[in-house]
């Protein structure tokens, strides 16, 4: 009993009860369902909608960073490459393809 009473919540038991009688009908009940709306649940869902937000920016912010940092220049340099280095002039379409000044010539 000692242990309750110094934490308090013996205190707040005795005056929850002592004050019950006056919360009865159904306006006290609706007054105190939107004391628990506005004072604890909607609190908590800001939150949890504010920690969902930064979490999915934090995750847009790492995808952008992680494109333009990483996948464009490659995809830059896979470009140039391409345009220097076109790759094989003649292309084997039949066994008897010549190579002749970058053209083919199918017999």
């Amino acid at each position: 009993m000692q242990y309750r009473a110094s934490v308090g919540l013996d205190d707040v038991f005795l005056k929850a009860k002592e004050l019950s009688h006056c919360v009865k009908g159904h306006f006290w009940l609706t007054l105190l369902f939107m004391f628990y709306l506005e004072a604890i649940y909607l609190p908590a869902l800001q939150r949890q909608v504010r920690l969902w937000q930064i979490n999915y920016f934090a995750g847009l912010w790492f995808t952008q960073m992680s494109l333009y940092s990483f996948y464009f220049p490659l995809l830059i340099r896979l470009a140039n490459d391409v345009e220097t280095n076109l790759g094989p002039l003649f292309f084997m379409e039949s066994s008897e393809t010549v190579e002749s000044n970058h053209t083919t010539i199918i017999s």
